[in-house]
């Protein structure tokens, strides 16, 4: 995407630089070539900034619908368990009930495994793969997403989910929120596992398709 911009940016700046020229021996301009390259150097990283915030902006935007959110596999006793009943409302994705069960108190000690796969002709293909502490996967990967959740839940105690039944009601997933930006155009799944030492205390799992 990037390569055929600049590439024609390199064109633009020489073909400026002949009509410049041009210019120059026409009307006794008393610019010296360094200065009208550094004009044109500047110009030029001037509009690449300008695009990628573009494509910045085109990315966070692009329209999210969350298919399912919840536990790996149905009927599984996990210590956390969700159950999350999702309805769209135009571009809206709105968790219309749910509900959030901890049997234990989280420690700093859990671990999170989060791995993003994508759908590609049928098969999903693991793109992405980190394994730390839930706390720094939260905040590295999931960030304000996961602050919204906890609030509307009423979980006040951040990754460090004390045990209790939390509800959410009418509550709009906004995926743009997520500190992880990297997900492709079509159907994705983000897998999260958490253990306390060898035992998995919760599995969730959200799928969703993009459309950019």
């Amino acid at each position: 995407r990037f390569k055929s911009f600049f590439n024609n940016a390199a064109i633009w700046n020489l073909c400026c630089g002949i009509i410049y020229k041009r210019k120059i021996t026409s009307l006794d301009y008393h610019y010296s070539y360094l200065e009208l390259l550094l004009l044109y150097r500047k110009m030029y990283v001037i509009a690449s900034i300008y695009l990628l915030a573009l494509c910045y902006v085109h990315n966070i935007q692009a329209k999210v619908t969350i298919h399912s959110f919840g536990n790996c596999e149905q009927g599984k006793d996990y210590a956390l368990s969700v159950d999350l009943k999702i309805k769209h409302d135009g571009d809206k994705n709105i968790v219309e009930e749910g509900v959030i069960t901890n049997k234990i108190d989280f420690t700093k000690d859990i671990k999170a495994l989060i791995e993003v796969f994508h759908d590609e002709g049928g098969e999903w293909k693991e793109l992405a793969k980190k394994e730390d502490t839930l706390c720094s996967m939260r905040e590295s990967f999931v960030g304000e997403f996961a602050e919204e959740v906890e609030k509307a839940a009423g979980i006040t105690d951040s990754c460090l989910i004390k045990k209790g039944e939390y509800k959410l009601s009418n509550f709009v997933a906004d995926f743009s929120k997520m500190k992880y930006k990297d997900f492709l155009a079509g159907k994705s799944k983000v897998r999260s596992t958490m253990r306390n030492g060898a035992d998995i205390v919760g599995c969730l799992e959200i799928e969703f398709t993009i459309e950019k």
